[in-house]
């Protein structure tokens, strides 16, 4: 996403779309590098695991505010939506079944 912004971009080729779209590209790396940490070491990570459950859960209610707040039509916003909020769910049960959260 940060390389590809421009080409991704809905019919507007500056200003703050492009900017939540390099955002989100740092954020997914932020996000990947800490499921790393918590994969190799997950007691040592729970901190590292609340983050990436906070930071999931936060980027679905962001999503739900700015899809209609933008008009956005596309089904992969949708989709990205559901997935965060899955990964949100997902990553608290999992921590909490393995007893790190």
């Amino acid at each position: 996403m940060l390389f590809f912004a421009r080409q991704i971009v809905l019919g507007e080729g500056s200003g703050p779309h492009i900017e939540k779209i390099a955002m989100e590209g740092a954020a997914h790396l932020a996000l990947v590098f800490g499921a790393v940490l918590v994969w190799r070491a997950p007691q040592r990570a729970r901190d590292v695991l609340l983050l990436l459950v906070f930071l999931n859960a936060l980027w679905t209610l962001t999503d739900l505010v700015y899809i209609p707040l933008v008009d956005l039509d596309e089904l992969d916003f949708y989709v990205k939506t559901v997935v965060n909020a899955t990964l949100a769910v997902g990553l608290a049960a999992a921590g909490r079944r393995a007893g790190i959260l």
